[in-house]
């Protein structure tokens, strides 16, 4: 980046949106806001229902990395979105490419490519006859998701409780219990601009088998084998839009062999603190030449 380009860098701003439960978001936010702020840009966290839209400055660029409740208020985040649109903002990952990830029936376009999702049954609210159309799959104990939904809420194994149609008033997702989380637990592969980056493995706690931080989960640093990176590689090259972040979780079956659980491209925790060394860097150089900077 030349000299020109830098100076004229910096008229942009951050504004990283957070949540009402986390309104400084996390460790990993701060020192990523702290990383810009080096850098010369200015960078504020703020709660994304109190951001005032139509104040903003056109230069400000929202980051929605700490939006950890959006799936509680689904109509008013998707008016966030709209409002976003309808101005001169622009939110990265782009809202095209959010709205794609909101809802986990995205998995069903990934499989019409070829890529080895889990096992998936869409419920929509219209959908009639739940319990018979599981039933019809014969899957044994079953997982059942909100058909959009965050940080495993709402996850449950549909034979350990009765289901409650009403408990998805946005539809479910029903998938098979995959053993191989006991053993295997679930690997997360981040990647910048389409260029593989780093990867996480998250062990359940025992007794466990959700592989989310919310129920104590063992989290570490992990290389990947050549072939879940590639299996990754080919979720991010078939995404709708192109996209600035992405973390693609894994349920490992072998060093050959993967299930994609997950495209995370909304508010993922890309994990910085356990790569401190290049992670927020290497972000901060991507997310420019995203934005063109």
């Amino acid at each position: 980046m030349n000299t020109q380009k830098l100076s004229k860098s910096r008229d942009y701003s951050f504004l990283i949106a957070t949540c009402a439960q986390y309104p400084q978001g996390n460790e990993g936010l701060v020192q990523l806001k702290m990383a810009l702020e080096q850098k010369g840009f200015a960078c504020w966290l703020q709660n994304w229902q109190e951001i005032p839209l139509d104040y903003l400055d056109t230069k400000t660029i929202i980051l929605p990395l700490a939006i950890w409740d959006y799936s509680l208020h689904y109509s008013l985040f998707l008016e966030f979105l709209e409002k976003i649109e309808e101005s001169s903002l622009r939110i990265v990952n782009p809202s095209a490419l959010i709205l794609w990830n909101l809802q986990k029936d995205y998995l069903l376009d990934l499989q019409k490519r070829d890529l080895p999702i889990i096992p998936s049954l869409v419920l929509y609210p219209h959908t009639p006859f739940w319990e018979e159309r599981i039933g019809q799959k014969q899957w044994s104990n079953p997982v059942i998701k909100p058909l959009v939904g965050q940080s495993g809420m709402g996850v449950v194994r549909f034979n350990t409780q009765p289901l409650r149609q009403m408990d998805y008033p946005l539809g479910a997702m029903v998938q098979p219990f995959i053993e191989s989380v006991y053993t295997q637990g679930e690997v997360c592969l981040v990647f910048f601009c389409q260029e593989y980056q780093y990867a996480i493995h998250r062990k359940p706690a025992l007794s466990e088998w959700r592989a989310n931080s919310h129920y104590k989960t063992t989290i570490h640093a992990i290389e990947p084998s050549d072939q879940w990176v590639e299996i990754a590689k080919k979720v991010v090259e078939n995404l709708p839009f192109r996209a600035c972040y992405v973390r693609v979780d894994l349920l490992p079956q072998d060093s050959q062999r993967a299930l994609i659980s997950e495209v995370e491209l909304i508010e993922p925790s890309l994990y910085f603190d356990y790569y401190p060394q290049t992670s927020l860097q290497s972000f901060i150089a991507n997310l420019l030449e995203f934005l063109g900077v």
